[in-house]
């Protein structure tokens, strides 16, 4: 499927919903029982728009003749809507809020590793949100390390360096230009999720 096409996963556990309307891609995410001593229901409904002057960031990674991924990032977009969890509702107003769409498609190596950081916000009345990645782009000659200010694209066109302490997932993590002083931020975590998938014939571990 495409960015334009409408995508539903249903599981007993949660159900999203993808719905694409002219400029706008409607998001609705329902779990009838979260996890932990409550089981509370949880609900979000997000309308984000996708002006159609803005600039859009669309890579194609090529690892060989055979095994390739597209992805397309789009960072700091108008959106708004509400989230409810219980009977406690959090509304997402559009001077406020923002979103990010990573869409993804490929054919991939057997075994991957890499690094990813991405944000959206704002600054005042202005859009900014970034995507910097790292070792899964090495060798193949692209990166996708870019910032986005009020819808357009500023490349990077060099290397990010990731450096944290693995052990310690929650303790600050710099992210740096390699070639140049164009990127220097420190993350400090306030959130650190595991998970292991093992299904024999793949494997996915999220640190």
């Amino acid at each position: 499927p495409s960015m334009a096409a409408p995508a539903t996963l249903h599981h007993r556990r949660i159900q999203v919903d993808w719905t694409r309307d002219g400029d706008d891609v409607d998001v609705r995410v329902d779990i009838p029982a979260m996890p932990g001593p409550d089981r509370e229901p949880l609900s979000l409904r997000v309308r984000v728009t996708l002006p159609p002057t803005d600039d859009q960031f669309h890579l194609v990674v090529p690892w060989s003749d055979r095994v390739f991924n597209y992805t397309a990032k789009l960072a700091a977009l108008p959106a708004q809507g509400q989230l409810s969890i219980g009977a406690q509702q959090y509304p997402l107003d559009a001077p406020r809020t923002t979103a990010s769409i990573d869409f993804t498609r490929g054919i991939w190596p057997y075994r991957s590793a890499w690094n990813w950081s991405a944000a959206s916000g704002r600054i005042g009345e202005r859009r900014v949100g970034l995507n910097f990645g790292a070792g899964w782009t090495d060798g193949t000659g692209v990166l996708e390390n870019v910032l986005f200010v009020d819808g357009k694209i500023v490349p990077l066109w060099e290397p990010i360096g990731f450096v944290f302490d693995s052990a310690q997932p929650l303790s600050p993590w710099r992210m740096r230009t390699t070639e140049s002083d164009r990127v220097d931020l420190t993350f400090t975590p306030v959130y650190s999720r595991r998970q292991d998938t093992n299904m024999v014939v793949m494997r996915m571990q999220l640190k």
